[in-house]
């Protein structure tokens, strides 16, 4: 039986070397969630619509810089839905080129974070 604590993660990323040094990171510090993946907005929003992803406790970890429906786009979407609206989510601040940090995410401004 699942601990009712566990959190549901839905890694929203379309870069698979980035989905694997995530599901690599799991592992090696012993994170035994459930990790569900979608490669860009549309499809995590289809997969939380369906509940291919458990209603109870869930956490997005989003990219904002996808093709098709980017970060910003799907924050709008999942907090325009009363039904989504409770998922939680966390993006990080993008990277410029050489690896620093950039400016505050467009979701800050847009007050959708």
């Amino acid at each position: 039986m699942a601990d009712e604590r566990t959190m549901q993660i839905l890694l929203v990323e379309d870069d698979q070397v980035d989905v694997m040094t995530i599901r690599r990171a799991f592992e090696k510090n012993k994170i035994l969630n459930p990790l569900y993946v979608a490669s860009n907005g549309i499809e995590a929003l289809a997969m939380l619509r369906e509940d291919r992803v458990p209603r109870d406790r869930r956490l997005v970890l989003l990219d904002l810089n996808m093709p098709g429906m980017n970060g910003i786009e799907f924050l709008r979407e999942l907090r325009a839905d009363p039904e989504l609206r409770p998922t939680r989510s966390w993006s990080s601040p993008p990277r410029t080129t050489s690896g620093t940090r950039s400016t505050p995410t467009g979701s800050t401004w847009r007050g959708i974070s």
